[in-house]
């Protein structure tokens, strides 16, 4: 088996990260070849609970990854002045790893190859979400790793065409992994509607939204759409989870909890914060249809899942969503809330019975053979890594 070594923190800021990962080892052990073991290398402070729904991987808790303990200040010292990680080094030959995986520091490994993942290049196309601080450090780090890496794992053909713009002499060393969602999801989609209901202190159809609270995620246009809409149908809603801290824009909550105020729309836009994944996805299975009307995404975990369970979903038509092509999929220009606010009337009155679209369990079918495919292909990418090295 090649021991592959992952640099995970378990942390709830970023849960389609983390998720991303869930899925991929998912994919990969279910595979009938495998020929991966994963190592995964975190901190005694994180969340282990986050860790839930992963495979039997291998998880090595070290305080090296531990803020402020002395072996993460000798990390980073030795990181800052001579690019190195000798105490992450000690790990990876103490537990034979023989190829870091994802791997985003500005760290070079000169007796093992290095996988790096850039999930997107959101900078490049909504500068005004960043800092200039932070634009240089992403332009530094992405340059570093471009360099010093021997793959670059990207998530869609449309971030391939930012690197290219960003890189264009390093084309060859990118692969393009489309991630899936682990099919085995659908179990969750059992749980009753009337828990939720009861849980959750809501009754009726609705729409559901499940991004972050973040500014690139475009909250901002389905609350328009709301407002235009229930003039017509009093009956609408709209029930939205995810994080509601954005550290770039921190403002960005507070000011959706204005406009929801200001437009009277507290019976019809509802917010839960985080939830289970468990209710995440029973909570997807029983709404009349997803929403993403996101201005950037680098490959949505929503649209995946809503794929996967066989959902109607409403999205911006930016260009990574046009590329996962979801097969029930409405699309909308990130600004148009007149066009939101029809499909919203329109499937209230199509959906009075939630039901699955027809031929669920032949399209699910097919979803789990690209869930292997994902971790074939992923797998095909570690070996290409080891080649001549």
């Amino acid at each position: 088996m090649i021991r592959v070594g992952f640099v995970l923190s378990l942390d709830e800021s970023w849960h389609g990260g983390l998720n991303y990962f869930k899925n991929l080892f998912n994919a990969v052990y279910q595979l009938p070849n495998r020929e991966i073991d994963i190592v995964v290398f975190t901190g005694s402070n994180n969340n282990l609970m986050l860790m839930e729904g992963l495979p039997k991987v291998q998880v090595v808790i070290s305080s090296a990854f531990d803020q402020s303990t002395l072996l993460w200040w000798i990390r980073r010292f030795f990181k800052k002045l001579f690019y190195r990680d000798p105490v992450l080094w000690v790990l990876i030959r103490k537990h034979n790893v023989k190829l870091l995986s994802h791997f985003n520091e500005a760290v070079i490994f000169k007796s093992i190859p290095v996988i790096s993942w850039i999930p997107d290049f959101q900078h490049l196309h909504l500068p005004e979400f960043f800092t200039q601080k932070e634009i240089t450090a992403r332009n530094k780090l992405f340059t570093f790793l471009t360099n010093y890496s021997r793959i670059i794992i990207l998530s869609s053909n449309a971030a391939k065409k930012d690197f290219i713009e960003f890189a264009p002499l390093f084309d060859k060393k990118v692969h393009v992994l489309q991630f899936c969602v682990n099919p085995d999801l659908t179990s969750y989609k059992n749980t009753d509607l009337s828990v939720l209901q009861n849980k959750y202190k809501f009754q009726g159809n609705y729409f559901f939204l499940p991004n972050q609270f973040w500014a690139h995620k475009n909250h901002q246009v389905v609350i328009d759409a709301l407002a235009l809409a229930i003039n017509k149908n009093k009956n609408i809603k709209v029930i939205c989870t995810g994080n509601t801290k954005d550290y770039r824009q921190p403002e960005y909550f507070a000011d959706i909890q204005k406009q929801i105020l200001a437009l009277e729309l507290q019976d019809h836009f509802k917010i839960l914060g985080l939830v289970s994944y468990k209710d995440l996805i029973a909570l997807m299975r029983h709404s009349i249809a997803v929403v993403n009307p996101s201005l950037f995404e680098g490959w949505s975990t929503t649209v995946e899942e809503s794929k996967c369970l066989n959902k109607t979903i409403l999205l911006s038509n930016i260009e990574v969503h046009m590329e996962q092509n979801p097969k029930w999929a409405h699309y909308f220009n990130v600004d148009d809330s007149q066009s939101l606010a029809e499909y919203f009337l329109s499937l209230m009155v199509e959906n009075a019975e939630i039901s699955d679209h027809q031929q669920y369990e032949y399209e699910l079918l097919i979803y789990k053979q690209k869930f292997i495919e994902f971790g074939s292909a992923y797998q095909t990418t570690v070996q290409a890594a080891l080649i001549n090295y």
